[in-house]
């Protein structure tokens, strides 16, 4: 899910994901030498896929803020939970407070933490996930739309 309510987006990078699917999963069929026969539907689908990377960046120009706060108070949250010395920092309230700090020292308006807690982490901490993935892949300079075995 892209934002909650977002029914036409999620769609589309649905169907753009179900194609990738299905175009690896032929591809690599046919890799061992296995044959493989898809209907026109499913043909279709794989054929008319989107990027699902551009999808996931025109979303970013809606609300890019939520975007950034959700997935980064999960990614706070989760590496402080996982050592013990900095586990009881893992709270929602010190994610708000840190990356309010950052929005002040960029000059971001709407990053305060009572914004944070009660706006944009209600609508998009449900898919905090999606958001962190995509901005760990970012970090670590990974190519989305580049298979690996075949850059």
């Amino acid at each position: 899910m892209c934002s909650p309510g977002d029914s036409r987006q999620l769609e589309r990078l649905t169907l753009s994901l179900d194609g990738l699917v299905i175009y690896e999963a032929t591809r690599r069929s046919l890799e061992i030498g296995v044959e493989a026969q898809l209907t026109a539907e499913v043909a279709m689908v794989m054929a008319d896929r989107e990027d699902p990377v551009g999808i996931l960046e025109a979303l970013l120009k809606k609300d890019w803020l939520g975007h950034i706060a959700s997935g980064y108070i999960l990614r706070y949250v989760i590496s402080r939970w996982h050592m013990a010395e900095t586990r009881h920092e893992a709270s929602l309230a010190n994610a708000a407070a840190v990356f309010e700090e950052w929005c002040t020292v960029n000059r971001i308006t709407g990053g305060m933490r009572q914004n944070v807690t009660r706006a944009l982490w209600k609508k998009y901490g449900c898919v905090s996930h999606l958001w962190a993935a995509y901005y760990l892949t970012k970090d670590a300079h990974i190519d989305l739309s580049v298979h690996p075995e075949t850059s």
